[in-house]
């Protein structure tokens, strides 16, 4: 196991170089919770308590910068109940769309989006009855369209959420 500490280090030097990008005036936010999204019968709610996003811009977009290796990103869809996990659910339940949110991996770390896409799909597929839930109107949309969470493992299942519009809250920078 590496030093905790260095990957912190790595992690905020990722998301300073990126960060000073922005405009003057677009960052409203740092390290803030992420507000629960939804009431729902299932209790889904507080699924990260007190789960936090790294920049919120004035738009209301939260941005979460990962500085991870391919090692790492690959453990995205394996690490049942880890902190990663609890808080991309809490992102897509407090989203209004998927460009309300973005997460920024490190290019320099991993250059071909598609290995963070394969881990992400592979983590909906085996929880897409709960994702879908967290937030059915994320998902069932004019731009979306994925009905319910059958439908939405389905294509999980096919390799079919790789080119889907859904994932375009991914980005390598």
């Amino acid at each position: 196991m590496g030093n905790q500490n260095l990957n912190v280090q790595d992690g905020l030097t990722h998301m300073l170089d990126k960060v000073r990008n922005y405009g003057k005036g677009q960052i409203d936010q740092f390290e803030g919770r992420i507000a629960d999204g939804l009431a729902d019968a299932d209790d889904i709610l507080n699924v990260c308590d007190g789960c936090l996003f790294d920049v919120k811009l004035i738009n209301g977009t939260l941005i979460e910068f990962k500085s991870y290796s391919l090692t790492t990103i690959q453990k995205i869809s394996t690490s049942q109940g880890a902190a990663f996990q609890k808080q991309f659910k809490q992102y897509l339940q407090s989203a209004t769309d998927n460009n309300s949110f973005k997460y920024v991996f490190n290019l320099n770390k991993i250059s071909d989006v598609s290995l963070i896409k394969i881990e992400f799909q592979k983590f909906i597929g085996a929880n897409a009855d709960e994702i879908f839930r967290l937030n059915p109107g994320l998902f069932n949309n004019a731009k979306i369209k994925i009905p319910n969470g059958k439908a939405l493992k389905a294509m999980a299942d096919q390799n079919k959420l790789i080119d889907n519009v859904f994932f375009d809250f991914i980005n390598l920078e």
